[in-house]
């Protein structure tokens, strides 16, 4: 049998058909016994076969027919126990192959490297000091370099402190100059570019307020106010200054359309703030009726 349980083929095959033949040829023999026995052969020119019963029997014939039979009965014992044998081994299954399982191999040890000896440098001593010179009689010693003079750095003269310069004109500058407006310290100026009317308000942190209905507040005056009523200037200006100096504190400044004087809306204009040195440009574009545009500056 087989290991998944089928039957498994021998040379059971060739066994029987070796005993088949070896019962063949016995039975072969014993017929060619009894033919020899009977005396076949050629006498007075036609066959004869066991003629007569009269003739007294051949003992040769006799003893070969008995050890034919015996040889024959160890034949089919020898066959009867052949295929007895075939039958137990078909019986039996073979037993199973029994593989060894061979063990991994060893992992190779690592062997660490030794580590170097440190080796020992040998301190060089230093060299001792030459002895001193002995004076040669009648000769000059060379007399010691001198120290070299420290480097001279040249004074420079004093700088003169920087003066502050003059303001650079520009198209604010220009048209508060061209309307008579004046220059300070603390100034708001608006400009735009087109026939329309526009009012800047500037609200003090007192409280008042300076625009074209009250001019003069906390020290400052609107001294230009363009296109009101029904001016016509393209470039119009409008400017509050504090010539004598502006009281500290936070101001609010206020944009307003005040009416359409034929030019295109929305209107953009621009807003210089002023303070000391400092200077702020706002832009913006404003029509009738929106909100006022607020801006806040400080004053130390």
């Amino acid at each position: 049998m087989s290991r998944d349980g089928a039957p498994r083929r021998h040379g059971g095959g060739w066994i029987g058909l070796g005993l088949w033949l070896v019962l063949l040829a016995a039975l072969g023999g014993v017929g060619w016994a009894g033919l020899s026995a009977c005396g076949l052969g050629v006498m007075g020119g036609f066959l004869s076969f066991c003629p007569a019963a009269a003739d007294p029997p051949d003992m040769s014939a006799t003893r070969l027919l008995t050890e034919e039979a015996a040889r024959t009965r160890l034949l089919e014992t020898d066959l009867n126990r052949l295929r007895l044998a075939l039958l137990d081994q078909e019986a039996c299954p073979e037993p199973p192959v029994l593989v060894a399982e061979v063990p991994p191999p060893p992992e190779p040890e690592v062997v660490p490297e030794p580590e170097p000896e440190p080796i020992e440098v040998a301190e060089v001593p230093p060299e001792p000091d030459p002895p001193p010179t002995a004076p040669v009689p009648g000769h000059r010693p060379t007399p010691p370099p001198l120290p070299e003079p420290p480097p001279q750095v040249a004074e420079l003269p004093p700088q003169p402190e920087p003066q502050p310069q003059p303001r650079v004109p520009d198209e604010f500058d220009q048209r508060v100059a061209r309307d008579g407006g004046q220059q300070g310290e603390v100034q708001v100026t608006l400009l735009w570019d087109n026939t329309n009317d526009l009012d800047v308000h500037v609200f003090c942190p007192t409280g008042q307020q300076i625009w074209y209905g009250g001019m003069y507040g906390c020290g400052g005056s609107l001294d230009i106010d363009a296109n009101a009523g029904w001016g016509n200037n393209p470039s119009p200006v409008e400017n509050v200054t504090w010539p004598g100096g502006a009281p500290p504190g936070m101001y609010r400044v206020e944009i307003n359309h005040f009416a359409n004087h034929g030019g295109r809306d929305p209107t953009p204009y621009r807003v210089r703030i002023r303070v000391g040195n400092n200077e702020q440009i706002y832009t913006g574009i404003i029509s009738p009726g929106q909100p006022r545009r607020v801006l806040t500056f400080q004053v130390p």
